[in-house]
């Protein structure tokens, strides 16, 4: 009897323990050690974006590592992905592609497998149903800590200039070019971190509410207060003028200095070289003065050269 009851016991334990879905990582034309470094990251990576984000799902995933993002249309299925893309992912085939590199220059492969795959992870705390993209893309930036530093300095400069993306206006897609597409993942971001700051625990609560069958209105209503267009009121907002003007007034003294200690390193290095051509010039009979002609003669042929 008493076996009986543990079997039943382990079985309804097994039962209520979260799954870990398995992850199918493959790399194409990559090193096999490099595939199985980030295989390993990529466990850790989706076990801690399932609980953050209260995702169940314990269907498969697949990641392809490729070389650079540019051999993504060569796979099978095929990506096409714009020219800035450093990772791309199908969260209802839960499919993700990120590369080594991506226009050319290495990139930060955790930063961007966690960005990925937190567009599995929210597609599936969402029931599957469709999310906007300013909130998806916002999501996955916030998770990946992307809304940092460079967000604040596109903001900035957009407010300087009197430009805004309406999030209505990124519902279905963002827009194509690197600049506004760099604007329209910095207003998502922005405005997930602003839901995220009204309590703990938001961004599942969003999620949730829209599993249930709210739109993503009458959802942020209910975990904010604010309905989507005073949430881009607040995105909008969140720079003022001022704080713009300082933003790109401290990137301009920054890029002075950059620019002081260039000219200076510059200078002292002519100053080296300026002293190692007259110490060349020298032939060492220090107690005997050159003709004049002679001196002019070698400097002449030194300017020459």
């Amino acid at each position: 009897m008493l076996p009986h009851m543990f079997a039943l016991l382990a079985a309804a334990l097994l039962a209520g323990a979260p799954c870990r879905p398995p992850l199918e990582v493959q790399g194409r034309e990559v090193p096999a050690a490099v595939v199985a470094e980030f295989a390993a990251d990529a466990d850790d990576v989706i076990a801690d974006i399932r609980s953050r984000l209260r995702s169940e799902s314990c269907a498969p995933i697949k990641i392809t590592l490729v070389p650079a993002m540019e051999d993504a249309p060569a796979l099978d299925p095929p990506w096409h992905l714009p020219s800035w893309a450093a990772g791309a992912a199908v969260p209802r085939d839960r499919r993700v592609v990120v590369g080594v590199t991506a226009g050319r220059q290495m990139q930060r492969w955790h930063t961007t497998l966690v960005h990925e795959l937190a567009h599995v992870a929210s597609a599936d705390a969402a029931g599957l149903r469709p999310l906007p993209r300013w909130l998806d893309e916002g999501i996955a930036r916030v998770v990946a800590g992307e809304h940092g530093i460079d967000d604040l300095s596109v903001l900035a400069r957009a407010r300087v200039a009197g430009r805004h993306l309406p999030l209505a206006s990124l519902e279905r897609g963002f827009p194509p070019g690197a600049a506004d597409a760099a604007l329209a993942y910095a207003e998502s971001g922005r405005a997930v971190s602003l839901i995220e700051a009204v309590r703990p625990g938001a961004i599942e609560a969003l999620l949730q509410h829209m599993k249930d069958g709210d739109d993503v209105d009458a959802a942020l209503i209910k975990v904010t207060g604010r309905a989507v267009w005073q949430l881009d009121h607040d995105v909008e907002a969140s720079v003022s003028p001022w704080a713009a003007l300082a933003v790109l007034g401290t990137e301009t003294d920054l890029a002075m200095a950059g620019c002081g200690v260039v000219v200076a390193v510059a200078g002292v290095r002519a100053r080296r070289r300026t002293r190692a051509r007259m110490l060349a010039l020298d032939d060492g009979e220090t107690t005997r003065q050159a003709p004049a002609d002679a001196v002019l003669s070698r400097w002449t042929v030194t300017s020459s050269s």
